[in-house]
């Protein structure tokens, strides 16, 4: 899997006020309208598995154009859509997730695979999968999946519960002189305050997280009202906040897409409509 090679995270050099990150759209035509409408003018990062339930020619390519004018990284699901030779969605699961999980989530990308192969963009392969950046005297990096690679579970709820993966990614943060990562891949939010440094991992932002509502994350020199999670380093606000998205027509979309019987729907509907 080419989505477990080792990352590399250069000093920052693009300079912002204000930017959006959000990994885990998972194809969601209707997450993406309401992230677009969000940021206004701003930019956002979409760190990673902007593809996943749209295994349909038309509107992978109809994401892709809605994307076009973002700043796009690749995550585990894009890297293997490129890679001809695997079968595997690159999701390097822990051994705490089900046999069945491993089991979907390999036949969803193999499906997506066959039905998108031949009009993926010529430059996908060449997509980023780090970016560093100031937000105000904020210097911010940004990945899909942790510090180390990019599928790694490192910025879990489970592992960030640990003192010691606390104490690990401070250092790391510490030692290459930034203040905050922004990560996604766990399909589960976590906000981490350690004091003079944050971790910030939306889960999804395009599948039901808090409620039935994704995660955006967001890094501004002022603050934005309505934020789930909001915390100031160096004069520079990290926030989260919710996408609020029409899920009654996500789930229609995705029935169209998915049958009852497919592996997407078995690992994921009841989590659509439920939360």
């Amino acid at each position: 899997m080419i989505a477990c090679s080792t990352l590399k995270f250069s000093p920052p050099k693009a300079s912002f006020d204000e930017i959006y990150c959000a990994g885990g759209l998972y194809g969601n035509p209707y997450a993406l309208f309401e992230i677009l409408n969000f940021i206004g003018d701003a930019k956002c990062v979409f760190n990673g598995d902007y593809h996943w339930f749209d295994a349909d020619k038309f509107w992978f390519s109809k994401n892709e154009r809605n994307l076009q004018n973002q700043i796009l990284l690749n995550g585990n699901v894009e890297l293997e859509l490129c890679n001809e030779n695997s079968i595997s969605c690159g999701c390097n699961y822990p051994e705490f997730a089900s046999d069945d999980t491993k089991i979907w989530a390999n036949q969803i990308h193999q499906i997506l695979k066959s039905e998108v192969s031949e009009i993926l963009p010529p430059n996908l392969i060449n997509r980023p999968t780090t970016f560093s950046l100031k937000v105000g005297n904020l210097n911010l990096a940004i990945t899909h999946g942790d510090e180390k690679t990019l599928s790694g579970w490192g910025l879990s709820a489970k592992n960030l519960a640990k003192k010691s993966r606390q104490s690990e990614i401070y250092n790391w943060l510490a030692k290459n002189s930034f203040d905050a990562i922004f990560s996604t891949h766990t399909c589960t939010k976590v906000f981490a305050d350690l004091n003079d440094k944050v971790v910030l991992n939306n889960g999804a932002a395009g599948l039901s997280t808090v409620g039935t509502n994704g995660v955006i994350l967001r890094a501004g020199i002022k603050p934005k009202s309505k934020a789930i999670f909001s915390k100031k380093i160096k004069n520079t606000f990290l926030e989260a906040h919710l996408v609020n998205y029409d899920n009654a027509k996500f789930i229609n979309w995705f029935d169209e897409i998915w049958d009852i019987n497919s592996p997407a729907s078995k690992s994921y509907r009841d989590r659509i409509l439920k939360g």
